[in-house]
């Protein structure tokens, strides 16, 4: 079982969150996980790399937590700190939280490593954590996770493109940064809607084909025909190719509302996608 401590960063609920294989335990002065994670090979992965810190079911995990929200009632995000301790899966809540706390005792001994965290957590002489008072629906997390195959690499890159993105978002220096990363996302999931359109015997589907797709199923027709996103797309060119026929860019093009435009439709989007079903708000919006 992976241990993992949070950051005030992210947008937490004031409850825990305990689903089979996963805990996120709660308090004032420490938010830590508790995560079963198996070896990398056990899902396929060949390679590992350097900057990705997070084991494909911590990804899961968190982005269950993130998809359980309708954008209509506002969102819920983590900011995962990099260091973990692997530890027996019989202990209980109170074990955990004595080997979080000693986790973030050791590496808050480290210069380097208050140097690089921008809001380490309260009980590590952080600032407060930022709650969702409205709390997050388990049962959405439970079926989000339980839904998700972690042997999907595609849909696993596109759950952790979202998860950076709002890590991005906290910083306003690099915050166009979490608008590359909600592109990325939204590029598998249109690789992802492409597959599921060859499996359903669409020969060579196209944007327009996803874009259907999408606004019947997930946005039960909200929003207007078109390609998939096609509002997003002179956008995004202009942003990940600084040179391309709609010009030069000397900075990349993007405004706060991209980010939370795409990242709220992209969130309805990922929860059908992964349960196939459409994520429903609650009658009192938050």
């Amino acid at each position: 079982m992976r241990v993992r401590i949070f950051s005030p960063l992210g947008h937490y609920p004031r409850h825990p969150i305990a689903i089979p294989g996963a805990r996120l335990l709660v308090s004032d002065e420490l938010i830590v996980s508790f995560v079963h994670v198996e070896p990398p090979e056990a899902h396929g992965l060949e390679h590992s790399f350097d900057l990705e810190f997070l084991a494909l079911e911590e990804t899961r995990f968190l982005a269950g937590i993130a998809l359980a929200v309708h954008p209509e009632n506002g969102m819920a995000y983590t900011y995962p700190l990099h260091g973990h301790v692997d530890v027996d899966f019989r202990l209980d809540d109170d074990a955990v939280i004595e080997a979080a706390q000693q986790l973030a005792t050791r590496i808050s001994e480290h210069s380097w490593w208050t140097r690089r965290v921008a809001a380490p957590p309260p009980g590590c002489g952080g600032p407060a954590y930022q709650w969702r008072e409205a709390g997050v629906n388990v049962d959405n997390v439970l079926n989000v996770v339980c839904a998700t195959q972690l042997n999907d690499h595609l849909l696993m890159r596109g759950l952790g493109a979202l998860l950076r993105a709002d890590m991005c978002w906290q910083h306003l220096e690099i915050a166009d940064a979490a608008v590359l990363q909600l592109y990325v996302a939204l590029d598998v999931s249109f690789q992802i809607i492409l597959r599921l359109l060859r499996e359903q015997g669409v020969s060579n589907p196209t944007a327009l084909d996803a874009g259907a797709l999408i606004n019947a199923e997930v946005f039960n027709h909200r929003i207007g025909t078109g390609g998939y996103f096609g509002d997003f797309y002179e956008d995004r060119i202009k942003t990940m190719h600084p040179s391309s026929r709609f010009g030069v860019f000397a900075a990349p093009p993007v405004n706060a509302d991209d980010y939370f435009f795409l990242r709220h439709g992209l969130v309805e989007v990922y929860h059908w996608l992964i349960t196939k079903q459409r994520l429903q708000a609650s009658l009192a919006a938050q």
